[in-house]
């Protein structure tokens, strides 16, 4: 097993973080100052990546810990060109060569290999550094999405199920329409009334009659 965690940079405590799709998110409030931990119990390879050029290739010993600084290997390396601009930017007040020169990405991937020579990847982790404010945004949006809504409950002072107030239930075997969930099928002839049952709705329905004349 192999853990890759990062620290906030702050006071280096294993930073806040979850995932998205393919992406992990994570609270760095200072990312000079914050690492990126490595364990693995097995051998093997890890290999940093900054805008698909690579900046860290490192073996990792088994069942130890490695802790790499960010600020070393979320450098983002310019070409001449963009280094000769960022100069001649800094004359006119722009920010300074230095300043552009130690930029650090805020988003990385990192690779997983065996440490055999050409071996395949065996994990791979995309992190994305936020600041406290744009982790709270992102991660308030994820949770938003993933709310099921559950249906509101219903009150009533009815002693009846629930289920049939709200539905219209019919006797399973003769299809009468039950109105009373307790009492169940009212139908003189339905086939499961007991004979108990039957003659009492038999007398209930000639006590109607009587009282209609």
């Amino acid at each position: 097993m192999t853990n890759v965690s990062i620290t906030r940079g702050c006071d280096q405590e294993p930073a806040q973080q979850f995932n998205e799709g393919a992406d992990t998110f994570v609270r760095v409030c200072d990312p000079a100052s914050a690492s990126l931990i490595v364990y693995s119990e097995e051998p093997c390879l890890i290999v940093v990546k900054v805008d698909g050029e690579e900046t860290l290739r490192s073996v990792i010993e088994s069942n130890k810990s490695y802790a790499f600084p960010c600020a070393e290997i979320l450098k983002i390396k310019r070409s001449r060109s963009q280094l000769a601009r960022a100069g001649f930017l800094s004359l006119i007040g722009s920010k300074s060569a230095k300043d552009t020169k130690d930029e650090l990405a805020s988003d990385f991937l990192v690779e997983i290999r065996q440490a055999q020579a050409g071996a395949p990847i065996d994990g791979s982790y995309m992190f994305r550094l936020l600041s406290d404010e744009a982790f709270d945004q992102r991660f308030a949006g994820y949770l938003n999405e993933r709310v099921v809504e559950e249906p509101k409950p219903i009150f009533t002072r009815d002693a009846r199920p629930i289920e049939c107030l709200a539905n219209t239930t019919k006797c399973m075997a003769c299809g009468t329409v039950i109105t009373d969930c307790i009492a169940g099928c009212e139908n003189a002839e339905c086939p499961t009334l007991t004979p108990a049952v039957q003659a009492k709705v038999t007398g209930a329905d000639k006590g109607k009659g009587r009282g209609n004349k």
